[in-house]
């Protein structure tokens, strides 16, 4: 080969295209496709982070607090027992608004004695959320209805459809199951046996499979996360030993693994878990009893599938040696990172940000405290999946056992280089149309310093470097030309 031309596919020396600039662009430059479709340069943003100051909901007495995020609505439903109201089941709307959070208006959706824990699970395919609750004036039997909330907070609800003929104390869940598109109710039976059943939905009509039994031993405070691939996790509490054992979903059915795992020693309602699809771990917080009742970790790793499923746990991991009740977690898949938070012994909340990394969770940045709401319970965390933000919610004893909220966001980098596009090749004003080097073309470019034949990859600020990176730019065929084949 005489020269360069030879070494580049055929037509590559004309795979560019024009694009739009956002904001000015030097030559040389890797950019990133916008949803407008104009081009901007790839950048890295640290976001630190923040707590809102903590918002009232009226003055009614409440309790029994649960909450979900409707990305229908781009809304929190926060669900509780209206102790101002008959005790009536209700639920509340609320949004976030940088670090503002705010509250709607409450719906009533069981005008009788709401006795405990519901159940939220939002539905992406039909756009809303589901709702299971325990119906004390009807024989304690476990019924579901969807939920329906506007952009406005105007609140909705469908039929109500049975579940269960009895349910046994007073904490149960839903989770949403993407592989089958169904919701997961996890429950105790009146025998206390933990139990789940798929309920199949459209729009507001609920059709459940059959009930099978997870495990057949006295339990309560039932939760449930769904992992990948149709499998799913029920955990309970069991004499003050939390178990989980993993299931499968296909359709409307349901098989448990014969394994059941004890995974911490804990306090009633001390503790919550959640599924990490980037590191596909589970992370498990409660207070631990073998540590003083201290706020722990463990990282929970799934091996096996079916009936043979299993979890290997690693730890558990002091997170503070005060923090006593009420631990709770969350995990924001758009920054990968996890909210934790709990009660202190002088009875104030306090919320950490951290990562998790292979079975270690690290909190870069000392714990913010909600001061202004004092003698706390029955907290609740919900994701903002469009914001990277986290609602927090509870009761103030302190304060009439009102309702309050905060909006928690922890520290983060992002970037936009998973939208790499190309590189500029020439310098393009704010506005203006340039062309950029696209996947299969070659950029030649004096601002380019590269090694022959070397791979380079496009780094989280935009430069372009050696440093293996997920995104790919291409491979060097001379010191300032670089065939980007992404």
């Amino acid at each position: 080969m005489s020269n360069l031309s030879e070494l580049l596919p055929a037509g590559s020396s004309v795979k560019s295209s024009d694009f739009v600039a956002q904001g000015t662009l030097s030559s040389g430059l890797a950019v990133a496709l916008r949803s407008d479709g104009k081009v901007e340069a790839i950048t890295q943003t640290n976001n630190v982070e923040t707590l809102g100051n903590s918002a009232q909901a009226g003055t009614q007495s409440t309790q029994y607090f649960v909450s979900e995020f409707d990305a229908t609505s781009n809304r929190f439903l926060i669900a509780y027992r209206d102790a101002s109201n008959s005790n009536y089941g209700t639920i509340r709307s609320a949004t976030i608004s940088g670090s503002t959070l705010t509250f709607g208006n409450a719906y009533v959706f069981l005008s009788s004695n709401l006795q405990s824990y519901v159940a939220l699970a939002y539905h992406p395919n039909s756009g809303k959320t589901f709702l299971g609750y325990q119906d004390l004036s009807d024989g304690n039997k476990g019924k579901g209805r969807m939920v329906t909330v506007s952009n406005t907070g105007v609140i909705s609800y469908g039929t109500i459809y049975q579940f269960a003929t009895y349910i046994y104390g007073s904490r149960y869940d839903a989770c949403y199951d993407a592989t089958s598109g169904n919701v997961l109710v996890a429950y105790a039976d009146g025998g206390a046996d933990a139990h789940g059943i798929v309920a199949n939905i459209s729009g507001n009509t609920i059709l459940y499979g059959s009930a099978v039994a997870a495990a057949t031993e006295n339990t309560q405070w039932v939760k449930c996360i769904a992992t990948t691939g149709g499998q799913v996790a029920i955990s309970y509490d069991f004499g003050g030993t939390l178990k989980m054992v993993l299931g499968n979903v296909n359709g409307t059915a349901i098989t448990w693994a014969s394994t059941i795992t004890t995974s911490m020693s804990i306090n009633t309602d001390g503790w919550d878990y959640v599924y990490d699809p980037t590191a596909q771990k589970i992370t498990l917080v409660g207070s631990n009893a073998a540590a003083s009742y201290y706020p722990s970790y463990r990282i929970g790793t799934i091996s096996g599938s079916g009936t043979g499923a299993s979890i290997s746990w690693s730890g558990p991991t002091v997170i503070q040696s005060s923090g006593l009740f009420y631990v709770r977690v969350a995990y924001m898949p758009g920054s990968n990172t996890y909210a934790i938070s709990y009660r202190l012994a002088n009875n104030t909340y306090q919320v950490y940000g951290a990562t998790l990394s292979g079975t270690t969770l690290s909190f870069p940045l000392a714990a913010k405290v909600m001061t202004t709401v004092g003698n706390i319970f029955d907290p609740t965390l919900a994701v903002d999946t469009t914001q990277t933000k986290v609602g927090i919610f509870l009761a103030s004893g302190s304060n009439g056992n009102r309702l309050y909220g905060a909006s928690f966001s922890p520290a983060y980098v992002s970037t936009n280089v998973t939208s790499f596009v190309g590189i500029t090749d020439q310098a393009i004003s704010s506005a203006a149309t340039g062309k950029v080097v696209c996947k299969g073309g070659a950029i030649t470019n004096g601002n380019l310093s590269l090694a022959i034949n070397s791979v380079y990859y496009v780094q989280d600020n935009g430069t372009i470097s050696t440093s293996s990176t997920s995104t790919k730019a291409g491979t060097a065929l001379s010191s300032t030309t670089l065939l980007l084949t992404g």
